[in-house]
């Protein structure tokens, strides 16, 4: 196995500033029988194929995280008889307000990873696997490769896969342009800091001194909505005639309900080095505010949003203009839920595109195991509300993880409910 010891890069610090819990969490439904000895076997050599699953954080003499594989031991999982694809669904909801132990050096620690398997509860049942990992040393894309390599194992456990390489230095992952212009000292970031604060007051109508209104409980909803090959063929040849992404026209129908939309970015095209399908944290965001104009129509709407993510797209690595390893936790943990508020307006939404999980360079569940259902969301900062959409079976999926207060009751559910429906509509129109 290899050994890792290295200080995070500035992508990893600024998630590990985060706090916990900050999870992301996959549930997999799968049609075929896994035995849990050999879901043991998969995760151990999942463990040599991707450094990063067998390594803890602790913290260095300048309060800067490290990650080391020293003393960590085996993935854990947690094999629950009996149960059902909705207990699994509960259980991956507990999964992200979980916590990890992390930031102590030592022998005898766990990785930042932990695997549930629901085997079926009958001969026509599906089994679950819930994998949970702290968001530190992983994205989503990494999720979709570590799923792909456990099914490979469990269908060929003697079958080979390279050992993937991580970055050695945190010095090795940011381009030099990019490396060039990050900040060495916490001024700026203080400075946006203290403008956010006082924007956010104004906002809310205080004045100095007085205190925010306390926080709704929130509560946790899950439901899917999945179309038709038909429909999810026509969409690809309608956004194909139209000049726009998939990707686009999904942001598109959610524009009317949620006019700032949340969009995970892969930086792994950017990087200094290729990491190639290596686990890792990989990603930024693009946040794109756009009023939806019913005069337009759909499409016309969607090559506005098109050109405006384009935009946001254009400087990957903008933040760390702002924002660098000389900014302490304290600040990064107060500006956090500052912006996504004034970003959001108040209703933070965003939706994570796993793009097509039948693409022949992914081969996902095509042997004996064949995967019903690919859910993941991340839970974290704030409490946001995720669509999480991927191509499984030729039909396109999107689960929704809405989090609802007693005010709102189902208004994200319904509001997405719409948002389907628009998106189908527009197939037509």
């Amino acid at each position: 196995m290899t050994e890792v010891r290295r200080e995070l890069n500035e992508i990893e610090y600024l998630n590990w500033c985060v706090a916990q819990p900050y999870n992301m969490v996959v549930a997999v439904e799968i049609r075929g029988e896994i035995d849990p000895a050999g879901l043991r076997l998969a995760l151990d050599k999942a463990q040599v194929r991707h450094p990063l699953l067998a390594v803890n954080t602790e913290l260095g003499p300048n309060g800067v995280p490290w990650f080391s594989s020293s003393g960590v031991g085996a993935i854990p999982l947690r094999v629950v008889a009996e149960a059902s694809h909705e207990s699994a669904l509960r259980f991956a909801e507990k999964e992200l307000t979980a916590s990890f132990e992390r930031d102590r050096a030592g022998p005898s620690r766990l990785p930042l990873i932990r695997v549930a398997l629901f085997p079926p509860a009958g001969a026509r049942e599906t089994a679950s696997l819930v994998l949970t990992v702290q968001h530190v040393i992983a994205d989503g894309l990494s999720m979709v490769f570590l799923v792909r390599d456990l099914l490979h194992w469990l269908e060929q456990p003697d079958a080979a896969l390279p050992v993937l390489d991580a970055p050695a230095r945190a010095e090795d992952l940011l381009p030099p342009a990019v490396r060039r212009r990050v900040s060495t000292s916490p001024t700026r970031f203080q400075l946006v800091l203290a403008l956010a604060r006082l924007y956010s007051w104004l906002r809310q109508g205080l004045r100095f001194g007085a205190r925010a209104p306390a926080p709704e409980k929130h509560v946790l909803h899950h439901r899917t909505w999945v179309l038709t090959r038909e429909q999810t063929s026509a969409l690809r040849a309608r956004c194909r005639r139209e000049g726009v992404s998939v990707h686009a026209a999904l942001c598109t129908a959610f524009l009317p309900a949620f006019p700032a939309i949340h969009t995970p970015v892969s930086l792994r095209p950017f990087l200094a080095r290729p990491v190639g399908e290596a686990l890792g944290l990989y990603v930024g965001a693009a946040e794109v505010k756009l009023a939806y104009r019913d005069t337009l129509g759909f499409w016309r709407n969607a090559r506005r949003f098109r050109h405006r993510l384009g935009r946001r797209l254009r400087d990957p690595f903008g933040v760390f203009r702002l924002f660098s390893k000389a900014v302490p936790v304290e600040l990064v943990q107060q500006l956090g839920p500052l912006i996504v508020e004034l970003a959001s307006g108040g209703r933070p939404f965003g939706i994570t595109n796993l793009g097509d999980l039948d693409a022949a360079g992914l081969g996902l569940g095509q042997g004996r195991l064949t995967i019903e259902a690919f859910f993941g969301a991340v839970m974290g900062i704030v409490d946001s509300s995720v669509v999480t959409t991927c191509t499984l079976g030729g039909r396109l999926r999107l689960h929704l993880l809405a989090t609802e207060t007693a005010s709102c009751e189902t208004a994200i559910r319904d509001d997405t409910e719409q948002a389907v429906r628009r998106l189908v509509a527009a197939l037509d129109g």
